[in-house]
């Protein structure tokens, strides 16, 4: 019997559970993300506390949204690389090699050792 968590509480507000034949706690409630060193920037969790324990979560996900697909519509198989390097900022270059690596197999491009080599070294690297 979980309650709904607001649209927008304001960070560690104390919430009133209010449940039949229960005794009156004082629940808190805890935004976690975007902006958390945890998150990345890709998640928003606002979560309900009752102490230390978990009693209710509210996920909101999206947050690197960015509409990729839409814009690698207008442009050529060249034009998509600076839009791969920003889905995943941490490791940017395993997204072109991947990416690199479907445009080769769909134009059926076989690419040189030499280049399989550097691929490896460049995606343990990032």
């Amino acid at each position: 019997m979980s309650q709904t968590i607001p649209d927008n509480p304001p960070a560690g507000a104390p919430v009133t559970a209010s449940l039949p034949g229960a005794q009156e706690t004082r629940d808190m409630l805890l935004n976690v993300g975007p902006a958390h060193p945890a998150m990345h920037g890709i998640i928003r969790i606002v979560v309900r506390l009752d102490g230390e324990q978990i009693t209710d979560a509210d996920v909101s996900i999206g947050y690197l949204h960015r509409g990729f697909e839409k814009m690698s519509e207008t442009v050529d198989y060249n034009g998509v690389i600076p839009y791969t390097d920003r889905l995943n900022y941490v490791s940017p270059l395993i997204n072109n090699v991947g990416y690199c690596m479907a445009v080769e197999k769909l134009l059926g491009i076989s690419v040189p050792e030499r280049c399989h080599y550097i691929r490896v070294i460049v995606s343990e690297i990032s």
